[in-house]
């Protein structure tokens, strides 16, 4: 049976499932005769841009829900190598670790986080990175009343004033309204660019300046982050800011998998492109996407926004790539280091 073979379960590649399954109906093609596989780490899509939320509760949704009634399949498992070659992928999940072959590569793994080597960030710090992260920061947020007062129970600093962290430090003084007996909480936005949302523009910057002071949000810029530990986070101006909540929201990277298992006996290895996808309706998260096949794809500014290059293999007659526009609301910001 011929095999479309679709690695990531969020926004690019749930919806090329989706309109390959689609495809295949409006050619007529049985269920039974292609197969559609999507294959990621979790057993659900992530509306990753809501994490910062106070109730997530509709945020990550079951991929049998919405793939079971339109024939599509899916695999928890971890992607370990892509053998284009052979054309199969190594996975490994609860059945084990074992070979998916295809016909067909969706390769929609998305970005994750980037933490760099501060001391203390790996044990101290947290992000939204992921619908779990949003969660771990959530329950935390709630415990704060439970411990005794001090400066730095009611003090949260959120690292990078990109999209993210501006959405995560104006939700914050809610959360520590409802986590805190006496409801004063304290938020102190950092970033090392000299202005707020660095990337976002010259026009839309005043309006969230107004919306951060409104909300009583401080703000460090120009700063950069030296350690963190459990009662404080230290800049590299040598001030100390007491805080048990640190909230980091840098920069994105790369494709969520293990990058030295890659397969790289092809001359295909000079870039790969990882899509991302243009929110038509940022309410109610409408989407398009469309398809490329890879030997066609030309980067220019205007057309491609988010690429990576290393030791990647990309077989331009097997592997085929969701690409849209990224829209201004991209759940990455600037990172703090």
């Amino acid at each position: 049976m011929a095999r479309i073979l679709v690695l990531g379960s969020g926004f690019a590649g749930l919806w090329a499932a989706v309109g390959a399954a689609r495809k295949l109906a409006e050619l007529g093609i049985p269920r039974g005769q292609t197969d559609i596989l999507i294959v990621d780490r979790n057993p659900y899509h992530g509306i990753r841009v809501r994490n910062y939320e106070p109730d997530l509760g509709n945020v990550a949704i079951a991929l049998p829900e919405v793939l079971d009634p339109i024939g599509v399949k899916h695999l928890t498992a971890e992607v370990e190598a892509i053998d284009v070659a052979k054309q199969h992928v190594i996975v490994a999940g609860p059945r084990g670790r074992e070979s998916l072959a295809y016909e067909r590569l969706v390769l929609a793994l998305g970005s994750q986080l980037v933490r760099p080597p501060v001391p203390g960030l790996a044990a101290y710090g947290f992000d939204v990175d992921t619908y779990a992260a949003g969660v771990r920061l959530n329950a935390h947020i709630a415990s704060l009343g439970t411990r005794p007062a001090s400066q730095g129970r009611s003090t949260v600093v959120v690292v990078g004033a990109g999209f993210t962290g501006i959405e995560v430090a104006t939700e914050m003084p809610e959360k520590l309204r409802h986590a805190l007996a006496n409801g004063a909480g304290r938020v102190i936005l950092l970033d090392p660019n000299p202005v707020v949302g660095a990337t976002i523009g010259d026009h839309a910057r005043p309006v969230i300046c107004d919306a951060l002071i409104s909300l009583g949000i401080e703000t460090r810029l120009g700063a950069k982050v030296s350690a963190i530990d459990a009662s404080a986070i230290t800049l590299a101006s040598g001030e100390i800011v007491p805080t048990q909540t640190v909230v980091w929201c840098g920069a994105c990277g790369q494709a969520r998998w293990r990058q030295p298992c890659l397969a790289r006996a092809t001359p295909w290895a000079a870039s790969l492109w990882i899509p991302s996808c243009e929110l038509t309706d940022w309410r109610t998260f409408s989407l398009r996407a469309t398809w490329l096949r890879a030997s066609s794809m030309v980067c220019t500014p205007q057309s491609c926004h988010v690429s990576s290059r290393g030791p990647w293999a990309v077989s331009p007659a097997t592997m085929w790539l969701p690409t849209c526009s990224v829209s201004p609301c991209f759940p990455c910001g600037s990172t703090g280091t």
